[in-house]
């Protein structure tokens, strides 16, 4: 069941999964799940997604931070170019759809003299340090302004750690331990601690292929 708007739960009919790859075998034998396969810009310009009549859209596709730094064209095109058509769609729906988007901690970074709040709140000034916080900060802004319209009802849940599905297409390690910046999130109830990763730290990919980090 999902309850949307603080109305009473409702049974969920239909989800529509959009990825690259299609989903794992125990979603593919639920009735109630149908999946879209392609590149999620293609989907939206062919308008496959999001399908007519849904309630709520949770939009979680994203290139992770090690990919944006290293691709500026990528992270621009999967993160930006891809939400605000992504509430486009929503818009041209003309239903005022729930929208949640995954955001994510990294709109908040250090700055030189001036240390992060502890705890961050709500109220804290994003200040992200990489483009993939810059990209998800302005996503943010897309969504209250589309939800401030009246076009959507949007929520943004800024996200600290994200496991990223193993599979086709996954070639960068995508959290903040290997994106450049060298630093790991350690998340507590309420709090933010952020730590530098140690020098020449080495991740291997599922391909047998390794990355170095280094200071």
């Amino acid at each position: 069941t999902l309850s949307l708007r603080g109305a009473p739960a409702r049974a969920i009919e239909r989800i529509t999964l959009a990825d690259r790859v299609a989903p794992p075998d125990d979603l593919r034998a639920d009735a109630r799940v149908a999946f879209i396969t392609g590149d999620l810009l293609a989907l939206i310009d062919d308008k496959q997604i999001p399908v007519a009549g849904t309630d709520a859209v949770f939009h979680l596709a994203a290139a992770v931070s090690g990919e944006c730094e290293a691709d500026f064209d990528l992270g621009m095109r999967s993160n930006l170019e891809a939400t605000h058509k992504m509430l486009e769609g929503c818009r041209a729906m003309g239903s005022q759809p729930v929208f949640v988007f995954a955001s994510s901690l990294a709109v908040f970074g250090k700055q030189p003299g001036r240390p992060l709040p502890d705890p961050i709140t709500d109220d804290t000034l994003p200040t992200p340090q990489s483009s993939y916080g810059i990209q998800k900060f302005i996503g943010e802004q897309l969504v209250a302004d589309f939800s401030r319209k009246g076009f959507i009802a949007g929520r943004s849940c800024r996200l600290m750690t994200v496991s990223v599905r193993a599979g086709e297409g996954l070639d960068v390690v995508g959290s903040a331990r290997a994106d450049g910046r060298n630093r790991a999130e350690l998340v507590r109830v309420g709090k933010v601690q952020q730590r530098a990763a140690k020098p020449s730290t080495v991740y291997t990919l599922r391909d047998g292929r390794q990355i170095r980090e280094a200071r």
